[in-house]
């Protein structure tokens, strides 16, 4: 008799995704300008504007948001997502577990 290995996928805790989810609000870059579909010098204007309201960190981390949730199902704009993140880091000094994108 052969034994059946089922597999199971792990999910991130119920608390974990409400909590984030809760930082990033639909709007939150878009009301700024930012749209990925957008030129790189439109959404690097953009995302200046919104580090003036929100500051580095803040914007840096609401773009590794969204690369985060579209790497697997949508790997270009996860790909623009994450080059813009390392804009954000290079430009304003954004050091992140040791790691500066000077």
């Amino acid at each position: 008799m052969q034994r059946r290995v089922r597999v199971v996928r792990r999910r991130m805790p119920v608390t974990v995704q409400r909590r984030i989810r809760t930082t990033l609000k639909k709007g939150e870059l878009t009301k700024h300008g930012y749209s990925i579909r957008k030129s790189d010098e439109a959404r690097h204007r953009a995302l200046a504007k919104a580090v003036k309201e929100d500051g580095a960190l803040t914007v840096y981390k609401r773009l590794n948001l969204l690369y985060v949730w579209n790497k697997n199902n949508n790997p270009d704009i996860a790909r623009i997502a994450k080059e813009d993140m390392e804009w954000v880091g290079r430009t304003y000094g954004i050091e992140v577990d040791g790691y500066s994108f000077k």
